[in-house]
């Protein structure tokens, strides 16, 4: 053969996988999914070029190493969000300051909003919410909540 360089080989997968990791992440309703899909295919190119240079070893340990992790990330995953989902009825008189309430709820990674119901009275505007994480972080979100301006009453229900 002739000269050849692997650098340049890399580069291409390099590239190639950075399109199809891209691909992989979605961003839908406020969250981003696919993140540990894209990083995954990013994990399994580079232990390919590994094997391909023959440091098989490596690729080993690496391969290993991230089936223990991704097998026991949701196990952490559920720890992070553990709780029942619980509903709250958020009352006010206008919508805007309880959408500037909901962006508050969404920040928040240790909790998701799994279900909004919106209801008008004579001269209020009622959400109901159903909300999923730990129920103490819960009781702290609410209650801040609640003592922003233009909410007049939060319930648990």
């Amino acid at each position: 053969g002739g000269i050849s360089d692997p650098a340049r080989i890399a580069a291409q997968v390099v590239t190639g996988i950075g399109f199809i990791g891209a691909g992989a992440i979605i961003q839908s309703r406020g969250s981003v999914q696919g993140l540990t899909t894209a990083a995954s295919i990013w994990v399994v190119a580079g232990i390919g070029m590994a094997v391909g240079n023959g440091f098989y070893l490596m690729a080993s340990c690496v391969t290993l190493s991230v089936m223990i992790v991704l097998n026991h990330i949701l196990f952490i995953e559920k720890a992070l969000k553990s709780g029942k989902p619980q509903q709250y009825v958020i009352i006010s008189k206008s919508t805007e300051c309880i959408f500037n309430a909901l962006k508050k709820i969404q920040l928040l990674p240790a909790l998701t909003l799994e279900k909004l119901k919106i209801e008008k009275t004579d001269n209020n505007v009622a959400f109901i919410i159903s909300c999923e994480g730990k129920s103490d972080i819960q009781d702290k979100v609410f209650e801040n909540i609640g003592n922003t301006e233009g909410i007049e009453k939060i319930e648990k229900l």
